[in-house]
């Protein structure tokens, strides 16, 4: 699902954009698949090590060939779909990329220590909306247009947009973790203010997703009112689901409902638009 909302935010850009170039969609997919289930599978000793009553915990740990073998199956994908890209846009990926893999693969910093950016707590959220803004919004505006646009008036407040938007729906991840974070001492935004007040901040980052799209209509014009409805019901659909998200909520509210908002935001602007 992590995957397929990924590309699916990315098919959102492409439509603002006004751009066709489905390629982008799917390298998203699978570069998104690749660096999930790296991430999953480098945090699985430490999970079989710590004996994890969680249930997802768990699966993964006893799962850990099939995160091993989906990642190699992304591999001639992305190498692919690379050739139909500038060498510009791939140049622009690089540092991310490298930033993406250092999310989950220890640094050593000296002796047995090591540096693991995954685990560097309240600043992690941050770091993943920031990836998934470079993803989804500034990789497609370089390969469609080029570097410069990126410093364009209307594709900064577009990035801003998306992560304020990643930004919401991960707090519920750090809520759903907030018990295990606290016994491994990862220090969350759920884990510092609690639970209500990390809901709001969520809901306040909604507010203002809702109100950077409405600033690409009035007065940038650089998408449709029509995008902006279908926009306006994923924000609101995605601030009710945050209002009613909890710790001790099953895991299917995260994994599917969660998740499948970024998903839904496509449905919702492709419905409105089509209507």
């Amino acid at each position: 699902m992590v995957s397929a909302g990924a590309a699916s935010l990315t098919e959102v850009t492409l439509m603002m954009l006004g751009s066709d170039k489905h390629e982008l969609t799917y390298f998203t997919f699978f570069s998104t698949l690749l660096i999930y289930n790296i991430s999953l599978a480098a945090g699985n000793p430490k999970l079989a090590k710590s004996n994890s009553p969680v249930r997802r915990h768990q699966w993964l740990v006893k799962h850990h060939w099939l995160l091993i073998i989906s990642s190699i199956f992304c591999l001639p994908f992305l190498i692919y779909f690379c050739f139909y890209f500038k060498l510009s846009s791939l140049l622009f990926l690089v540092p991310f990329g490298l930033i993406s893999a250092a999310y989950s693969i220890p640094i050593p910093l000296g002796g047995k220590k090591f540096f693991v950016l995954r685990e560097t707590g309240v600043s992690k959220i941050f770091l993943i909306a920031l990836m998934w803004g470079v993803t989804t919004v500034l990789f497609p505006v370089v390969e469609v247009l080029d570097i410069s646009a990126v410093f364009q008036l209307e594709h900064l407040i577009l990035f801003v947009s998306r992560l304020t938007f990643i930004f919401a729906i991960t707090i519920p991840f750090d809520i759903r973790d907030l018990k295990y974070d606290q016994q491994t001492h990862v220090q969350t935004i759920p884990s510092l203010l609690g639970e209500a007040k990390s809901k709001m901040v969520a809901l306040g980052a909604i507010g203002l997703f809702l109100l950077l799209s409405a600033v690409l209509v009035f007065p940038l014009e650089i998408i449709s009112s029509m995008m902006l409805i279908g926009l306006c019901i994923s924000g609101f659909s995605t601030a009710v689901l945050l209002f009613l998200t909890h710790k001790n909520r099953p895991e299917y509210f995260f994994s599917l409902l969660m998740e499948g908002t970024s998903v839904l935001q496509l449905v919702f602007v492709v419905m409105v638009i089509w209507l």
